[in-house]
């Protein structure tokens, strides 16, 4: 927040007050997916107008794609088919979600079908247990190593 905050400041007098009540009261964007498994818009949106202290201006949006540093460590990137079955990752300069190809582009449509339809929400639920075994579970084990493994 103290970032917001300098920037809040930098913004001219008339409306200065406002943006440093947004800074204040900032919050990081949040998706609730279990309610709706679709990625909202703005995750997908490549660049984003927005307001500055020097002006409107169009940005490039951090929650759309984060470019990998160049050049890629070749120890976590491995780049030859030889060294790692899925070396082909390595290629792109940036993250993608769900490309239509090796190397293509994001297909954003694509990945909200497929969370939205492969019960990605219900498969995530399922291995939470309820909260009476968890309750069950943490006030009827005796020995620390039973409550540091798997849940049974």
């Amino acid at each position: 927040m103290n970032n917001a905050r300098k920037i809040a400041n930098k913004y001219p007098p008339f409306g200065r007050k406002s943006w440093i009540t947004a800074a204040e009261t900032l919050r990081i964007p949040y998706w609730d997916w279990a309610s709706n498994a679709r990625m909202p818009d703005f995750l997908n949106t490549p660049s984003l107008t927005i307001t500055t202290p020097s002006g409107v201006q169009s940005v490039t949006n951090p929650l759309a794609a984060y470019k990998f540093q160049s050049p890629k460590n070749q120890d976590l990137f491995p780049s030859q088919q030889s060294i790692a079955a899925d070396w082909y990752l390595s290629n792109p300069s940036q993250t993608l979600r769900n490309p239509d190809v090796l190397g293509g582009a994001s297909n954003f449509e694509r990945a909200n079908d497929e969370l939205a339809n492969n019960g990605f929400k219900a498969q995530t639920v399922s291995i939470i247990p309820s909260r009476i075994d968890i309750y069950a579970y943490f006030t009827t084990t005796v020995q620390f190593i039973d409550q540091s493994t798997e849940f049974q």
